[in-house]
């Protein structure tokens, strides 16, 4: 990453807006959610256990849909 990926204070990566990003991500694919999660690293240390419940939330949700 260059700082001009870097968005305020080092708390995001990524060459748009993160609003943006994820409305790009949202019209591609409606099943699309998206969370930040402070105050961790890339491996979402110290965060596991947050990370965990939204996934397996997610994969509930988007399986419950499936015939």
């Amino acid at each position: 990453f260059t700082d001009a990926d870097i968005v305020t204070g080092g708390s995001e990566h990524t060459i748009l807006p993160v609003k943006e990003a994820v409305a790009l991500l949202k019209r591609s694919n409606r099943a699309t959610e998206a969370y930040i999660i402070k105050h961790t690293d890339h491996s979402f240390t110290g965060k596991e256990e947050k990370l965990s419940r939204l996934v397996v939330s997610f994969l509930r949700r988007v399986t419950a849909r499936r015939p």
